[in-house]
């Protein structure tokens, strides 16, 4: 994943120029979710990695979960 920040120079069209991230250092870092019925039952993340990166990839996930109106709350 690359980021890019406009430049702060006059011109409105100025081409956006690369920013450094920390996400650079993570290009392929894999995690995984068991969902079951539209519920993340369990993630499995790397406890190694930065906190803002593990709270990115739980939003990611997060996103998968749903809920059926018909169905009874657990």
């Amino acid at each position: 994943m690359r980021f890019y920040c406009s430049s702060r120079g006059k011109h409105v069209n100025e081409d956006f120029l690369p920013h450094q991230s920390i996400w650079e250092s993570y290009p392929n870092s894999v995690f995984y979710a068991h969902w079951n019925a539209g519920v993340i039952e369990e993630t499995y993340l790397d406890t190694n990695e930065l906190s803002d990166i593990i709270n990115y990839k739980r939003a990611l996930i997060s996103l998968f979960q749903f809920r059926v109106l018909d169905d009874a709350v657990r």
